[in-house]
């Protein structure tokens, strides 16, 4: 994610300087390849310089850690993070409002490091912001200068609600189908994997993510994403209540019910 900014900011605002901090020593080589940063610091206690943006492209509790430090490098702290609830509470507690700018940019890939960064990452996604939070006018045109579309909500429960819906639970959904498809069935000659077609590739492309980072995110939002799942466990077990009853027309209710939402969600994001 942080690298995938700092090309696109470079591809758009080619005399910006960027500097980076990576602790990370096989992700720092391949940042270094890139040839987007100016410096790459080794660890945040060797910055020495002062900057007008500093953006945390870090899991929510290591960026909730570092708040401080950051309001100490620079005018404005932006975090990246999914999880907006707990930072901004944390923000608070520190004395961090006026400094510190709560967004969210909606893009990413389920493969990490500096390796798979992408200049066009941000390009047609929405990059949210908070409408209770200051949010400085450059940091919305930067984000527009590359592609992406600033969107507000209205706060940061608002947000991890949201979240919980369209990308944290959507998460676990693609876990359990891919844990589900591994089980079940004794596997003859040819393996599942030989036969799936891409309805399995594309629902379990998710799995592949750094388990790491999706921990502490979904800790973080803990109960909103509980609220997803039994909403989840409960279309399950009306899809297998339809099998087991053998109900033809209530299953092809189901199914045109998921259509007709699907093309409603469509069209609002054509809007």
């Amino acid at each position: 994610m942080g690298t995938s900014l700092a090309l696109a900011v470079q591809a758009t605002c080619p005399n910006v300087v960027i500097d980076a901090v990576e602790i990370n020593p096989t992700y720092r080589g391949q940042a270094s390849r890139l040839s987007v940063f100016h410096h790459i610091y080794p660890t945040c206690d060797d910055v020495t310089q002062n900057y007008d943006m500093l953006f945390l492209a870090i899991p929510v509790h290591a960026a909730r850690d570092l708040l401080t430090w950051g309001a100490s490098h620079a005018t404005n702290v932006v975090d990246l993070c999914s999880v907006k609830s707990s930072i901004c509470t944390e923000a608070h507690r520190v004395g961090l409002t006026a400094q510190f700018v709560p967004s969210h940019p909606m893009a990413g890939k389920a493969s990490g490091g500096p390796k798979e960064a992408s200049a066009t990452l941000f390009e047609g996604r929405p990059w949210l912001f908070l409408k209770d939070w200051h949010t400085p006018a450059d940091l919305v045109r930067l984000v527009s200068t590359f592609g992406a579309k600033p969107t507000f909500v209205q706060d940061a429960q608002t947000h991890d609600e949201m979240m919980a819906q369209v990308s944290h639970g959507i998460h676990l959904t693609s876990l359990s189908a891919m844990l589900a498809s591994d089980k079940g069935i004794a596997q003859a000659a040819l393996s599942l994997a030989s036969v799936a077609g891409p309805a399995l590739w594309d629902i379990t492309r998710l799995a592949a993510s750094p388990a790491e980072f999706w921990v502490d995110t979904l800790l973080d939002n803990a109960a909103p994403v509980r609220n997803y799942l039994e909403h989840l466990r409960q279309e399950v077990d009306a899809f297998a209540r339809l099998l087991q009853e053998q109900d033809r027309d209530g299953l092809s209710a189901k199914l045109a019910q998921a259509q007709e939402i699907r093309q409603q969600w469509e069209r609002g994001r054509k809007q």
